[in-house]
């Protein structure tokens, strides 16, 4: 709830409490399966939604995006080096990610 607040201050949307009502998912996965299947609006995480967004399941009600709070990280146990089977890995998720983004850009402009 906190998220639509910000999201609906930021955008310059009044009355915010009336406007603050319906299903609360516990997992943002949720929450944008259900706007897939056209139960209503998702504020999602752009790295999560990327797919059903390039794949015209989902369209953006704004062109304005806002940094997370927080990031996802790769992380492995401190006992073992990078080895190159991890470094070949993070290297695919980096190129995936910043192809995922590129093609959102596009889709954004």
């Amino acid at each position: 709830v906190s998220q639509w607040r910000r999201w609906f201050d930021e955008e310059g949307v009044g009355d915010v409490e009336a406007k603050l009502r319906g299903v609360i998912f516990s997992e943002m996965s949720l929450a944008i399966d259900a706007a897939v299947a056209g139960q209503g609006v998702a504020l999602a995480r752009s790295a999560l939604a990327a797919r059903d967004l390039i794949a015209g399941r989902l369209i953006c009600l704004t062109r304005s995006r806002r940094p997370a709070d927080f990031a996802y990280w790769t992380v492995w146990p401190k006992d073992r080096a990078k080895t190159k089977k991890i470094a070949r890995f993070t290297a695919w998720l980096s190129s995936a990610a910043a192809a995922e983004e590129t093609a959102l850009a596009a889709l954004l402009a």
